[in-house]
């Protein structure tokens, strides 16, 4: 995977997260973005695909 410049000089960036809750508060490595990502197509325990299959679902 390729990742786009802009996400990788963000991804430099330490961020700091104080009383805002929408974002997360650790940023992976662009090196680990792959990683980091399988976390929403599939279920960490059974490693099941839950991403969505129908328009409108993610």
């Amino acid at each position: 995977m390729v990742v786009p410049e802009a996400l990788v000089l963000f991804l430099q960036h330490a961020i700091m997260i104080s009383d805002i809750l929408v974002l997360p508060q650790r940023y992976p490595h662009s090196d680990d973005l792959v990683d980091y990502q399988l976390g929403y197509k599939i279920e960490g325990n059974t490693g099941a695909d839950i991403t969505g299959k129908d328009e409108g679902d993610f």
